[in-house]
């Protein structure tokens, strides 16, 4: 692989800002001297995981070194280089390289190279709305595949789609373990350790779908997936995953791990513009968290943009007829809303519409949201009992307490 001279230049001023010699560069990196100065004067180096350990260490935040491996693609020849270059795009939301990468190797000899290419573009097409959910099922269950990779991406996609799209988590589970088996198998490298940061990233959201608060198991497999993760972006989404579910137990903590994620957010809005939309939800969610938790430092009602934050902050502020006109200019099917049906239960002292609210989180594996309608239902008089028949009617017998 050899580099434009564009980025040679860049790199090459990088290693001139390092207090470190080229001798010392090559002894902390563990590389050939040789070959490391022949690279930088413009020969080739052998991989782009060579690259990659050598960018990483010139340019910390991984997205910058991701943002120089994006103008190499066109160039790449190695057949490996481009595979990592296509799972480094996927997981960054980068829609132009991961077609860049795949129309370079559906040219290849060999189908077991060409299906990488069928498989980034398949996930692509779906993720971009371009591809209907059952046709993506269908596709992802029934197209041929060669390569060892290929079919742990299979596995892993499909634990996705029962996770997110299905409601169907123990089947999520069976294909992330299936997926597991053979990741194990493979040559170790960035795509074993990317497809390992995946399996953990999923067993943690699994474990935490059936938890109010996180335990050990979930906390463990969140650690080894940002252990793995070869990209800020997944970083920042396992941090997301795990701030929800502190929200209702730390609220201090739930808003430090998902500033951690809007801050990675913002950085990867420059592959993919559709984050923005969850950067507005994640600064709604932020002043949201501490208001339902009794925390109005530095809240004020004119600050308030969001007019859910607005209804629930009057509602603790005790001021009951401002979160009534608040509430009259939701429409009926926003009241259907499970956060505004909360709002409308704990304003009216309504057991009800509680009820609802607390059947919606159990019936879509929102779990960890349900720590809301259960505490106002024990304020009402409800028995924890209730509460737990309804939750093991849908995941069986799992500890589940929430004190009022």
């Amino acid at each position: 692989m050899k580099l434009d001279k564009e980025t040679l230049k860049i790199i090459n001023r990088e290693i001139g800002k390092q207090e470190l010699s080229i001798t010392q560069i090559s002894e902390l990196l563990d590389f050939d001297r040789t070959l490391l100065t022949k690279f930088l004067n413009g020969n080739r180096i052998p991989n782009i995981e060579v690259l990659l350990k050598l960018l990483n260490y010139l340019f910390p935040e991984t997205h910058a070194a991701y943002g120089i491996l994006k103008r190499i693609t066109p160039y790449l020849k190695s057949l490996q280089s481009l595979k990592i270059m296509l799972e480094m795009a996927r997981l960054n939301r980068d829609e132009k390289t991961v077609s860049a990468a795949a129309n370079i190797l559906s040219n290849a000899s060999l189908q077991k190279d060409k299906e990488w290419a069928d498989c980034y573009l398949l996930w692509q097409e779906f993720r971009s709305g371009n591809l209907d959910k059952d046709k993506y099922l269908d596709s992802i269950l029934t197209i041929s595949l060669q390569s060892d990779e290929m079919k742990a991406f299979r596995f892993i996609a499909l634990a996705h789609f029962h996770y997110a799209y299905s409601d169907h988590k123990s089947l999520a589970n069976e294909y992330i373990e299936k997926a597991k088996l053979i990741i194990d198998t493979l040559q170790p490298g960035l795509i074993k350790n990317s497809y390992l940061a995946r399996y953990y990233g999923y067993k943690s959201q699994i474990a935490l779908s059936k938890s109010v608060k996180p335990d050990d198991t979930s906390l463990q497999y969140f650690y080894k997936s940002n252990e793995y993760a070869i990209s800020e972006l997944m970083v920042g989404v396992n941090y997301y995953n795990l701030g929800l579910i502190y929200q209702h137990h730390d609220h201090q903590l739930a808003i430090k791990y998902i500033k951690k994620t809007l801050s990675i957010l913002k950085i990867y809005t420059q592959y993919d513009s559709s984050l923005k939309f969850f950067i507005d939800y994640i600064e709604e969610l932020i002043p949201r968290i501490s208001i339902l938790a009794n925390d109005f430092d530095g809240i004020k009602e004119k600050d308030l943009t969001s007019t859910k934050n607005k209804l629930i902050y009057n509602i603790k502020m005790g001021n009951e007829t401002k979160a009534r006109e608040l509430l009259k200019g939701f429409t009926d099917e926003e009241k259907e809303n499970d956060f505004i049906m909360y709002c409308q239960g704990i304003l009216e002292s309504s057991i009800p519409i509680l009820m609802k609210c607390l059947s919606r989180n159990i019936e879509v594996s929102q779990i960890y949201e349900t720590p809301l309608p259960v505490r106002a239902l024990l304020q009402l008089g409800i028995d924890h009992s209730i509460i737990d028949a309804m939750i093991n009617a849908k995941y069986g017998d799992i500890k589940y307490y929430v004190s009022s």
